[in-house]
């Protein structure tokens, strides 16, 4: 019994093979190999063999592309116990063409030969009710190209002004006076309107606009007056007092810096007269003289604890020699109020004028400009360093936390309530710095005057 079969169908059919000598199930010496026949001619489509259980096996294919009428024949050849041998073991015919998307392929209808027309491709229609027309008072028809109108009307909402424009065989239109937005434009069609009358065709009539007559002569006026020429003239005179360098940059010349400090300048101002109570005769003088003072001084003084004292050679012309001021005088001349005298710098180990003086209850921290810094030069770097403030009064000590603001700067900042828990009154104060490497320098030694907050 033949199967009916398609192209690209895929079958799967069940054989056995047994021993030729008693009948029984029996596996092939190997494998069995499968064959597609077409009209009794061997194709090359692929045959798997499967072993089932013994004596049984299934061989599997995809049929090729086949013709309405073909017959197809599945082939098997065994070898079992030394025996070869085979035979058909399956057969189909292609009475029908279906594709592998399942289009079915129909060449006659009741014994009939079809045509594509007869099956409803490429239907030539025409109105009426006679063999091949059609009516239709419904539903629509489409059709890519209608080669006769002759009958046939088209309906379609135009807006109302439609039927006035004028479109030519190339599509432009004319007589347009409304447009929303006009993307391109070509063609020299002679343009009117305020605007254009305005503007002109080549822009030359935006020469014709009136300017204000207030502006126009208003800029007249500073430009003629005196403003403009001293403007004029000040900026003249900044130019001509720079000169290119030949780097790109510029400097002032020579002659913008006539009058600048020279040396001899310098001179001149240290020679002036600075006559005035205690002072020498010039600043020059008075600054050498400063600084002898200074050292003379350092000379006469010794540490006392956390703060200093007379050595007792200064102290030999004193009292005690029967010769020297009195206790009260050498009081009255120490804190006696100097005018006109400038800054000493003392040049020590230690620095003397680290003195401060500060409110209870005022804020001094580096946001407000208001810390307090003691630059110390000439002593090991501070960085990575740590600072102590040390103040002492009547046996007590308070120390302070402070920190180091550069290399060479000591910094102490104190909240409000940090200056107000300070008890009023005068400190012997030191600020001690310990370095990087774990040893301790003191290169501020000077005094903390804490004054009473009023109010």
């Amino acid at each position: 019994m033949s199967a009916l079969v398609r192209s690209a169908q895929a079958i799967t059919v069940a054989f056995t093979t047994h021993n030729y000598s008693t009948g029984a199930l029996t596996n092939g010496d190997s494998t069995p190999t499968g064959t597609i026949y077409v009209n009794g001619t061997a194709d090359a489509a692929s045959v798997t063999v499967t072993n089932i259980t013994t004596g049984r096996y299934k061989a599997a294919v995809t049929l090729p592309s086949l013709s309405i009428g073909d017959m197809v024949d599945l082939f098997i050849a065994a070898t079992v116990s030394s025996v070869a041998g085979g035979g058909i073991v399956w057969r189909g015919t292609c009475a029908i063409s279906i594709d592998s998307n399942g289009r079915l392929d129909i060449i006659k209808v009741a014994g009939t030969s079809q045509t594509a027309r007869d099956l409803g491709a490429s239907v030539l229609l025409s109105p009426g009710t006679g063999t091949g027309q059609i009516s239709l008072s419904s539903g629509a028809v489409t059709a890519g190209t209608v080669s006769d109108k002759t009958g046939y009307s088209l309906t379609q909402s135009f807006p109302s002004n439609f039927a006035s424009l004028g479109i030519n065989a190339s599509g432009h239109i004319s007589r347009v006076t409304l447009t929303d937005t006009v993307t391109t434009y070509t063609g020299d069609t002679p343009q009117t309107g305020d605007s254009y009358a305005r503007i002109g065709a080549t822009g030359s009539g935006l020469t014709s606009l009136a300017q204000a007559s207030s502006w126009t002569a208003g800029l007249a006026t500073n430009l003629a007056g005196a403003n403009f020429a001293t403007l004029q003239s000040e900026v003249d005179d900044i130019y001509s007092a720079f000169e290119d360098d030949g780097v790109s940059s510029y400097r002032l010349t020579a002659g913008a810096l006539v009058n600048a400090y020279t040396t001899g300048n310098v001179a001149t101002l240290l020679s002036r007269s600075a006559a005035g109570p205690h002072l020498a005769s010039t600043f020059g003088k008075y600054l050498s003289d400063a600084g002898i003072a200074g050292a003379q001084l350092q000379t006469a003084m010794e540490a006392d604890g956390l703060v200093y004292r007379f050595t007792e050679n200064a102290l030999e012309e004193g009292v005690a020699g029967g010769s020297g001021a009195t206790a009260a005088e050498v009081w009255a001349y120490t804190t006696r109020t100097l005018t006109s005298i400038a800054p000493i710098t003392w040049v020590s180990a230690t620095s003397e004028s680290g003195s401060v003086e500060i409110v209870q209850g005022d804020d001094y921290n580096a946001t407000d400009d208001t810390q307090i810094d003691w630059t110390c030069s000439g002593w090991p770097s501070f960085t990575s360093g740590s600072v102590a403030v040390v103040i002492a009064k009547n046996g007590e000590e308070t120390t302070l936390t402070g920190s180091v603001a550069s290399s060479t700067v000591a910094r102490l900042t104190l909240t409000a309530a940090q200056s107000a828990a300070i008890e009023s009154g005068r400190y012997a104060m030191q600020v001690h710095v310990t370095l990087s490497s774990g040893r301790k320098v003191t290169p501020v030694i000077g005094f903390m005057l804490v004054k009473d907050r009023l109010g």
